[in-house]
């Protein structure tokens, strides 16, 4: 295929979905030596406003404080994040990587026919994260793909992003039935 491998960059979080975040949080810290560095609520869009539909507890791995690993735990039963523990069971969602040009990554993948959770780019103006997964038919788990500005410095997550990144991932489960999801298909 044209332009493939792909150039990915370093290792930069990886992301849980489990049952109790709070219990995997602990073990992570007490027994594995990772670090605390904060909890993030968020509403993604099956909670009233004002509360949270997933609860993320955001640690360093030991030793390196420049990853991540993210334990989520959805908060009512119609998140995104229960859908996906009912369907897939608890583990790795997704593992991500730095790319040095999203889009031209992504220009790559939608010419190959490798699956893409949406046919956009997630992009945040004011801290130049740009995001995009990748489908996990071929890996068994998600990829995301992440572009920081080297303008803003270091892009980091907001809300926004973090809604619109779930958003793939609803319409990746109530349109992924046959198992086959094209770049094409999802906004």
């Amino acid at each position: 295929m044209k332009n493939l491998p792909l150039n990915l960059g370093r290792f930069d979080h990886y992301t849980l979905i489990v049952p109790n975040a709070e219990e995997c949080t602990r073990f992570h810290i007490e027994v594995l030596g990772f670090e605390w560095v904060r909890k993030h609520l968020v509403n993604a869009g099956s909670a009233p406003e004002g509360k949270y539909d997933m609860l993320n507890h955001l640690l360093h791995l030991p030793g390196d404080k420049s990853r991540t690993l993210v334990i989520t735990e959805g908060l009512t039963d119609n998140s995104i994040f229960r859908k996906y523990l009912s369907k897939y069971g608890a583990g790795i969602h997704h593992v991500a990587y730095e790319v040095d040009n999203l889009e031209a990554s992504f220009t790559i993948l939608q010419n190959a026919n490798i699956p893409l959770t949406s046919k956009n780019i997630i992009h945040d103006p004011l801290s130049g994260l740009q995001q995009v997964f990748i489908s996990k038919e071929s890996t068994g788990y998600f990829i995301e793909l992440i572009e920081r500005s080297p303008s803003t410095g270091k892009g980091v997550y907001k809300e926004k992003n973090i809604v619109q990144l779930a958003n793939t991932m609803n319409s990746y489960l109530d349109n992924n039935k046959a198992g086959n999801l094209h770049p094409n298909n999802i906004e």
